[in-house]
């Protein structure tokens, strides 16, 4: 597990569980290199992938392009990967950046 005083990025695979990316707090440019290190880690698992998102307070465009090369990368590989907890401000920023349709019609049902 990765922390800071303002965010915290863990990879959480307890037993019977899928593997699950917890991102929380603010996430920004400054925490990009670290996600994109826990990102490589998570390629080298053979598992799908669900990203909580339910304690983001704030993503930067930096990270949202982790996250999306993460996911691209996932699918390539045959791989599934499933969204949790997009608040309303964060489906506002994917839509903004043009994203809407690639992640929030697969998370809409796994909502906070």
């Amino acid at each position: 597990m990765l922390t800071d005083t303002s965010c915290q990025i863990a990879v959480n695979s307890e037993g019977g569980r899928p593997l699950t990316l917890v991102l929380r707090g603010d996430l920004t440019i400054y925490q990009a290199d670290r996600l994109y290190e826990s990102a490589m880690a998570l390629l080298q698992h053979e598992a799908d992938l669900v990203v909580s998102l339910r304690e983001v307070v704030q993503l930067d465009t930096a990270v949202l392009q982790i996250l999306l090369a993460l996911q691209r990368e996932l699918r390539s590989r045959g791989r599934n990967i499933r969204w949790e907890g997009l608040s309303a401000g964060l489906r506002e920023l994917l839509e903004l950046a043009g994203v809407n349709d690639t992640l929030v019609g697969q998370a809409t049902a796994h909502s906070a």
